[in-house]
């Protein structure tokens, strides 16, 4: 079950620093805030500063409100005789050997200027009588001592309290070398046991150690390696805080000294927020951004040592080589690239500063912002920054990160603009993803209009189902061949029947006037009498009346079978008259009807059924798409690495995943 959290239940009581060190989505962030989200992503943190810096202060609040103090964590202070028995004893984890009764106490000291030991030994008199002395060892003396002697983790043979959830340790680097990397396993949640790894929190787990600059006396120095181990790292020194917060300091009724908080139990909290953050995917610009950091923000274009489009800088001697570049000013001479893990680091801790964001009411967060922030307080210390600025801050590497974050959040807008730029310019390669018109249209400006059809059509047969056509599908489908099944029946009926010779003479006289009025006079002809004959043509002209009469008769019939012939074979009106005819009718019906059954039984239609086609349109339109992202890419690829060349062109490394990306904004 979530546990509801406000930003108020997280703010420190005690530590005093107003002033911002980053904004993340229009919302301030204070130092402290890095601390919190460090605690929320459960990374190991490291604070630097000078005396009264206000390191301890905001220890000891995280130490009280986080984790109720000594309930679930640990606290020491660092010291140069400080022996790892002490901190098992304090782990509550009991002895396999009484070996650690015998080591000898061992004191510093400070003469002439130089840091000495002393070791407590023991001289016998003559008459045999033990009498307690010190004597002056080198330091590589007192290493000798410490390991031979010292009690380790391998020599434990039971562990009480794992469940232990955070390590704090003031002063740190006042341990000697080999006890600081006795604590770092704390540091990390971890210890070893029996050979085994054993791991502490039960689920959480966080450390934060604190010291002063190395210069101060009584300090033993931190490597690069110890200093890599520490995931955040809080320089106190290049975070000062401001007048006001001096007056609101000075005008506090509180004694002198550190300032108890009052106690909060968090635990519950941290472990689902760590949970989320090692949950939460990586977009595609956040994994550009992240990529950049690890290439150490650009790769090197020198053309001397072979980097005309871009090499890692492990490939050159770097910054020595930079001394000679003219670029040596820009941010990629500046910086070297992260360690993979102080990259999860910036990644995790971003996540914890969007948390802490989102808690104080931020909307719309750039992953620029959370990133570059996180970066800020991730690098220093971890030998990416070029020795000539870390000189020129005095050594305090949180000067050069903090000085030149907003040059590199300008850096990666300003290439992330080219980029939107770039796919904005080409955004008639877009379409709208459930249209298949626009679809359509993007696949032919893209010339593969064949490709679309292909798609389509693989993706139809794949719901198709078959069955015969219907007569009236027939009749839709295959025009032109009902057309002519049709003609071919009529004729083969038509010519098959005798028509009534009274159709054709209804047909004529309703239809052909001149036709009708020939006939008519024909006719006339062919019904004289002889007397009627005699009396209408002159009687030197005339032939036998019988013979006349033969003669218009066989006219008469020539001309009618010319006309008839004419009507059967030319006139179409004439055609569909004879179909009225009952008997033409039902044997034109019946012949069509058998020979459409022998076509229609050699005929299929493929379709998709009703039920189908919401199923089918959206395989189709996944399908179209998912090819569609392809041709773009492939497309885009060769313009596109135009723009991210040189020092970018790392980002050719996670071409297809940004282009495909949050960022197309479709």
């Amino acid at each position: 079950m979530k546990l509801k959290i406000t930003y108020d239940d997280l703010k420190v009581e005690n530590y005093v620093n107003t002033n911002v060190v980053g904004v993340i989505g229009n919302t301030d962030i204070y130092l402290a805030d890095i601390g919190i989200a460090g605690l929320l992503a459960g990374l190991p943190q490291h604070y630097r500063g000078l005396q009264s810096s206000g390191k301890t202060q905001l220890m000891r609040d995280f130490y009280y409100k986080f984790f109720a103090g000594e309930e679930h964590a640990l606290w020491e202070e660092g010291r140069a005789d400080y022996r790892p028995r002490d901190l098992f004893q304090r782990l509550n984890i009991s002895l396999a050997k009484g070996q650690a009764d015998n080591l000898p106490e061992i004191k510093p000291i400070y003469a002439n200027g130089t840091l000495e030991y002393l070791v407590q030994s023991y001289d016998q008199s003559p008459s045999g009588e033990l009498k307690l002395v010190w004597k002056k060892i080198s330091k590589e003396k007192r290493d000798e001592i410490i390991e031979k002697y010292s009690i380790t983790t391998s020599d434990l043979i039971e562990l009480k309290r794992i469940s232990t959830k955070a390590f704090f340790i003031d002063e740190f680097n006042r341990c000697p070398e080999i006890v600081m990397n006795l604590f770092y396993g704390l540091m990390n949640g971890e210890i070893l046991h029996d050979g085994k790894i054993i791991e502490l929190g039960n689920g959480y787990y966080s450390g934060i150690a604190a010291s002063n600059p190395e210069d101060f006396s009584g300090t033993f120095n931190m490597d690069p390696a110890m200093w890599s181990r520490f995931r955040v790292i809080l320089d106190f020194t290049a975070y000062e805080i401001n007048y006001g917060d001096d007056r609101k300091l000075i005008d506090r009724q509180e004694k002198p000294g550190i300032i108890k908080s009052a106690k909060g139990d968090l635990v519950k909290f941290l472990e689902e927020t760590t949970k989320a953050i090692k949950h939460t995917p990586v977009t595609p610009k956040e994994r550009a951004i992240l990529l950049y950091f690890k290439k150490g923000l650009g790769l090197c274009t020198n053309s001397e040592y072979g980097g005309s489009n871009g090499i890692s800088k492990k490939h050159i001697n770097w910054p020595i080589d930079c001394k000679r570049c003219e670029k040596q000013t820009q941010l990629c001479g500046i910086f070297n690239g992260l360690d993979q893990r102080s990259v999860d680091a910036v990644k995790f801790l971003a996540r914890g500063l969007e948390m802490v964001a989102r808690l104080k009411d931020a909307t719309e967060i750039d992953p620029i912002e959370s990133l570059t922030l996180a970066y800020e307080f991730v690098a220093p210390y971890k030998g990416v920054a070029n020795p000539r600025l870390v000189k020129e801050k005095r050594g305090i590497e949180g000067l050069v990160f903090k000085s030149l974050r907003e040059r590199i959040v300008e850096t990666l807008h300003d290439e992330f603009d080219k980029i939107e730029g770039f796919k904005r310019k080409h955004f008639d390669l877009k379409a709208k993803k459930s249209n298949l018109k626009s679809l359509e249209q993007v696949y032919a400006r893209l010339g593969h209009s064949g490709e679309y059809k292909e798609i389509s059509q693989k993706i139809k047969e794949a719901f198709m189902v078959r069955r015969p056509l219907t007569v009236e599908e027939y009749k839709e489908q295959c025009a032109d061949e009902f057309t002519e099944l049709t003609r071919s029946v009529f004729d083969e009926v038509y010519s098959s029947h005798e028509i009534p010779e009274d159709l054709y003479l209804d047909y004529i006289a309703s239809n052909l006037p001149n036709v009708n009025n020939q006939l008519d006079k024909l006719s006339r002809y062919a019904e004289l009498s002889k007397k009627e004959y005699k009396s209408m043509f002159a009687k030197d002209s005339l032939c036998p009346y019988d013979e006349f009469i033969e003669r218009v008769r066989i006219q008469m019939d020539e001309f009618k079978n010319s006309v008839y012939a004419t009507l059967r074979n030319e006139d179409e009106n004439f055609r569909e008259k004879v179909l009225e005819l009952p008997e033409f009718k039902q044997a034109y019906e019946f012949n069509l009807e058998r020979r459409l059954d022998d076509r229609l039984s050699q005929s299929e239609i493929s379709f998709i059924p009703k039920e189908k086609k919401g199923t089918f349109k959206r395989a189709l339109v996944k399908k179209l798409n998912e090819r569609l992202a392809e041709l773009r890419k492939d497309k885009l690829k060769t313009e596109y690495k135009k723009i991210t060349s040189g020092e970018w062109a790392f980002m050719e490394e996670c071409l297809d995943d940004f282009l495909s990306g949050e960022s197309d904004n479709e």
